[in-house]
């Protein structure tokens, strides 16, 4: 709100800079030169006014959906996504990673996940690096039984499936997984918030 406010002072003093501007290279000047000043000034303040309102009605809108699907670098990625999934090493992309997430509805608590192939087929090293990168933000693999209940669906059978904990009720679930095309395996990483 208050860039939006700056917008439109900026723009008004430009219109005010505008007739002084029209003013001073016509001291004769008729009433047609001050009327296009007036119209300028006024056509650039509604402008200003306009862009404004655009620009809080996309935010409103990026920040109301429940379920999104948001591109790296993108406004709902950068506002909406949690700081460990976007921070979260991609390890050896085929593609660009997919990125989703959920503001949560009922009981269920707000997620961001991250899922992309790889092309490292040592699921065992690509484990130990996400284990890191979790345990360097405050989580700690968590080996209770109920951790282990599968949340993903996969074609094939799991190389690594983990749970961590983290402070409060947050929680991060990872699947290594092959896939059936060659040579590439499946990375999900979802935090639960």
């Amino acid at each position: 709100m208050k860039a939006a406010r700056r917008n439109v002072q900026k723009l008004s003093l430009q219109a005010d800079l505008l007739d002084k501007i029209a003013i001073q290279y016509c001291k004769n000047c008729n009433e047609m030169a001050l009327f296009l000043a007036k119209v300028l000034r006024s056509s650039l303040v509604v402008f200003g006014i306009g862009v404004s309102i655009s620009l809080i009605w996309y935010a409103l809108y990026v920040l109301h959906e429940e379920d999104y699907y948001p591109q790296r670098g993108s406004l709902a990625y950068l506002l909406k996504m949690s700081g460990l999934i976007r921070g979260v090493p991609i390890i050896e992309p085929v593609d660009e990673p997919e990125y989703y997430g959920s503001s949560g509805d009922g009981n269920k608590p707000p997620q961001s996940a991250v899922i992309y192939l790889t092309r490292n087929r040592n699921g065992n090293l690509l484990a130990m690096q996400i284990s890191a990168y979790l345990q360097s933000v405050g989580f700690a693999l968590d080996t209770s039984k109920d951790s282990h209940e599968t949340l993903f669906f996969s074609q094939m059978k799991p190389i690594y499936d983990a749970r961590f904990t983290g402070r409060g009720s947050q929680a991060v679930a990872v699947l290594i997984s092959p896939t059936s095309g060659p040579e590439q395996l499946e990375v999900r990483i979802i935090h639960y918030e």
